[in-house]
């Protein structure tokens, strides 16, 4: 993420003199596990501190700006780049915006836009420390990592990106939409039920496959590289075999340093 925010630069004399950029598994329009957490918490947290609450984490997770970058894109990204989500080369298509409401299924419920309903149900849980500042400087910073770059920069960006499998079958076990339901204003992290309802898909595991692939590359066929194997992690997935051998000249260059 941060070498594709470098990229924006394409000014910059640096950038223009770089020969190549590898991302690996890098969500460039975000992914369905942070909103979860800003209704309960982490459940790896609660294991380092068993017992001290859902409402506790929440608090601490929504007091951190930066991973208000994460949550699923904003509705007037998709509708910009609807036709490209659609036409994925390797059939990773995003046939649709992936954020709905779970009551009325064709009603947007863009994470970065949450309105209330007129009977004063929300999006996000208002006495657990969610930020609204936050959540709109998050837009802003996804938005700069989805822009488009120019064609000389671009030419120079790769994406690895993963689709787990098991004996060769592509396996849905990623989150690649969501539908969200609103919640009282005081919705209580510890006893309240987590409002969000994934839907799985093709991915590492925590990335959608069409999250990892930034649009607008000038030569997708060979600039995305979609890793299909089994035992693939998002987590470690740069020490797996089959990243590092389809990785273009970057694991030589790592080892001389």
């Amino acid at each position: 993420m941060v070498v594709k925010m470098i990229l924006n630069s394409s000014t910059n004399a640096y950038v223009q003199r770089l020969k190549k950029a590898i991302t690996v598994a890098t969500p460039f329009y975000g992914y369905g596990g942070q909103v979860h957490r800003y209704f309960k918490g982490d459940p790896d947290l609660d294991l380092t501190l068993p017992g001290t609450g859902a409402s506790t984490y929440t608090q601490v997770i929504s007091s951190l700006p930066g991973p208000y970058e994460y949550l699923f894109l904003d509705y007037g990204t998709y509708q910009n780049n609807a036709t490209a989500f659609q036409h994925d080369p390797e059939g990773y298509n995003l046939n649709a915006y992936p954020s709905l409401d779970k009551i009325n299924p064709g009603e947007i419920a863009d994470p970065y836009n949450p309105q209330p309903d007129a009977e004063g149900l929300v999006r996000y849980p208002v006495y657990h420390g969610f930020s609204s500042g936050y959540l709109s400087s998050g837009k802003t910073q996804a938005q700069n990592l989805s822009s488009a770059l120019p064609p000389t920069i671009a030419a120079k960006l790769y994406n690895i990106r993963g689709v787990q499998s098991q004996k060769g079958n592509k396996l849905n076990g990623t989150v690649v939409r969501q539908l969200s339901q609103r919640v009282p204003p005081s919705f209580d992290p510890d006893t309240d039920p987590d409002p969000i309802e994934d839907r799985l898909g093709h991915g590492d595991g925590t990335q959608p496959a069409w999250t990892t692939k930034l649009l607008g590359l000038p030569d997708p066929k060979n600039q995305v590289i979609t890793i299909v194997a089994d035992g693939l992690e998002h987590m470690v997935m740069m020490n797996h075999p089959k990243v590092q051998a389809r990785s273009p000249g970057c694991w030589d260059l790592i080892r001389t340093i």
